[in-house]
């Protein structure tokens, strides 16, 4: 969708032995690799902005990387971010298999908002010792499950949006995302779609692409 609309646009294949078809693995993830290729794209001749984006894990993993690289003082940080139905904290590892079972547990970690399922672990502290979904410069200290994701010290612009009831991931976390940013003096721009799950509908759908297309348009 990125392509068509004049993007060079890459997609991060970051899970473990996941395809086109059934999703793979999310742990000890190494964000590195996807600064690594951030830096990659900034260096082509052509590309004149880098832009990040991710739906639901994808989104955690865009915001968590953004914010890292932003107090590091990373450089090669994106020139924008934006995402889909996303946490406002770091989740634990997903097991691809646990989820397609017939029971179908959520055991992904804590959520600050209502419909994220059981909870693993309650405080960062808890989780040490246990695997990450994230790993960053080779540590797992600052992606513990239940750590706050600080987008706020990330300056540039931010793209956030959710469906309001989604069922798997509370819309209360983009709000808190939003509130935070504002708190710190940003401007995000977000998009609340009514009547909307974690997937869109194809009309909503639409919408949230062409949305999505002009925030990159204007920024990068």
């Amino acid at each position: 969708m990125l392509a068509v609309h004049g993007f060079l646009a890459y997609p991060h294949a970051y899970s473990r032995d996941g395809n086109a078809w059934h999703a793979g693995d999310i742990i000890n993830v190494a964000l590195d690799e996807t600064a690594d290729a951030l830096a990659r794209l900034r260096g082509l001749p052509f590309v004149s902005g880098v832009g990040l984006y991710g739906e639901s894990r994808g989104g955690e993993h865009a915001l968590l990387l953004a914010a890292l690289m932003s107090m590091d003082g990373h450089l090669g940080l994106a020139d924008a971010v934006a995402t889909h139905a996303a946490a406002d904290v770091v989740h634990g590892p997903f097991r691809a298999n646990d989820f397609r079972s017939e029971c179908r547990t959520r055991a992904m970690g804590p959520t600050s908002g209502a419909g994220g399922g059981t909870i693993r672990w309650r405080t960062p502290e808890a989780a040490h010792g246990a695997d990450v979904a994230w790993t960053w410069r080779g540590k797992t200290d600052r992606s513990l499950p239940g750590t706050t994701i600080e987008i706020e010290h990330y300056t540039g612009p931010v793209f956030l949006s959710h469906g309001a009831v989604d069922e798997l991931w509370s819309a209360e976390m983009t709000a808190n995302l939003a509130a935070r940013l504002r708190a710190a003096g940003r401007s995000p721009e977000l998009h609340v779609y009514e009547q909307e799950g974690h997937r869109l509908g194809a009309e909503a759908q639409n919408i949230h692409n062409r949305l999505l297309v002009s925030s990159f348009q204007r920024h990068l």
